[in-house]
């Protein structure tokens, strides 16, 4: 065998070694790219099923502070209904009044659509400018009607938020 013959035997030898070299690596890199595409599948359908939990979870929750808004609602509608005597408030019954929704603001901001959050916020907002307009003085509230203000003014605001309340009230019956 001469120089040429073995100079050429060397090249297919080596030629043969990368081929099956490259090839055995391009089997490894397709093997990879299969595993990471069924983990990517994998990952997605679990991804998927975390999304559907925290839904149902996040409807059940909502459904918990609605109720609690609900029982709070029935508190305000309480005094609004049988709280006012003449020129008097039931004292008793506005200490009962739930003075603020039961849900904190940013249970309301995660769970509740912007539009239901301004709704409640401003209707307890209003229901507590009622008190404070009609129903108090210096020292808090008194359970006589605030001097300079008539029980007719107070009863068309009362009857406004009465109004207001059952509203929001029928809103979450109707959408639970």
């Amino acid at each position: 065998m001469n120089t040429t013959d073995t100079i050429a035997l060397v090249n297919v030898i080596v030629t043969a070694t990368g081929v099956v070299i490259t090839g055995f690596f391009s089997f490894l890199v397709w093997k990879a790219t299969k595993e990471t595409a069924n983990i990517a599948k994998s990952n997605y359908l679990l991804a998927e099923q975390i999304d559907q939990r925290l839904s149902s979870v996040k409807t059940n929750a909502k459904e918990i502070y609605i109720k609690e808004i609900q029982q709070n609602i029935n508190s305000v509608l309480q005094f609004l209904f049988r709280g006012k005597l003449d020129d008097e408030i039931d004292v008793e019954l506005y200490n009962n009044a739930s003075k603020n929704p039961g849900v904190s603001y940013e249970q309301l901001a995660e769970y509740f659509t912007k539009d239901e959050k301004d709704r409640i916020l401003l209707l307890w907002e209003e229901f507590n400018n009622y008190i404070k307009d009609f129903w108090t003085n210096k020292e808090g509230v008194t359970g006589k009607l605030a001097e300079g203000r008539g029980s007719i003014d107070a009863e068309i605001k009362a009857a406004e938020l009465r109004s207001k309340f059952i509203s929001l009230q029928t809103y979450f019956e109707r959408n639970i």
